[in-house]
């Protein structure tokens, strides 16, 4: 079960809505369709058994908890296990980091999925529809942080956009100086 460590203002609220908001407390231990990425563990014969396709499938955790749950397994969330996450709070900083998020994941899914160019292509089209389906998604979690809340989405989906077409070019190596040096 996750808290957000720094509720300081609208950006780390939105911030931890994004990521976060479907398992922020309190919660019921339960099977879910996927879980907190970067905040959960695994059975190490099951990441092992991806050999070297891991580090691609970690890239965008929730598309490794879709590829388990295809293979059969269950993800459990269990809200005894508890973590404080630290979102990030200055606009600058957070702007970035969702656009380069969004393209980090589409095309992670779109890599690891195989998919064919007219899907990647569909899915580059109704990327403008992402902000909006997510938004709805969250709306329960939005914690009075809805201007930052849709502005984040709106350039999740941008990047989305763009990694669905383009790949994720630099944007790996942008999205970890930022997470590694958080706190800064």
């Amino acid at each position: 079960m996750l808290r957000n460590a720094n509720p300081v203002n609208m950006v780390s609220r939105a911030d931890f809505c994004i990521g976060y908001g479907p398992w922020a407390e309190p919660q019921v231990a339960g099977v879910r369709e996927f879980l907190p990425g970067h905040n959960s563990c695994y059975k190490r014969n099951l990441l092992l058994a991806y050999g070297d396709r891991l580090e691609s499938m970690m890239e965008a955790e929730t598309v490794l908890h879709w590829d388990l749950r295809a293979q059969g397994h269950q993800l459990w969330l269990e809200p005894c296990a508890r973590i404080a996450h630290v979102n990030f709070w200055r606009w600058s900083t957070w702007l970035r980091v969702q656009f380069h998020a969004g393209r980090v994941f589409a095309a992670a899914r779109a890599a690891n999925g195989g998919w064919p160019f007219w899907r990647r292509a569909l899915f580059t089209a109704a990327s403008p529809l992402i902000p909006l389906v997510r938004l709805w998604r969250l709306r329960r979690q939005a914690q009075g942080a809805w201007a930052a809340l849709s502005i984040g989405l709106a350039l999740d989906g941008l990047g989305q956009g763009v990694g669905y077409s383009c790949g994720a070019g630099n944007s790996r190596e942008i999205l970890a100086r930022y997470e590694y040096h958080r706190e800064d």
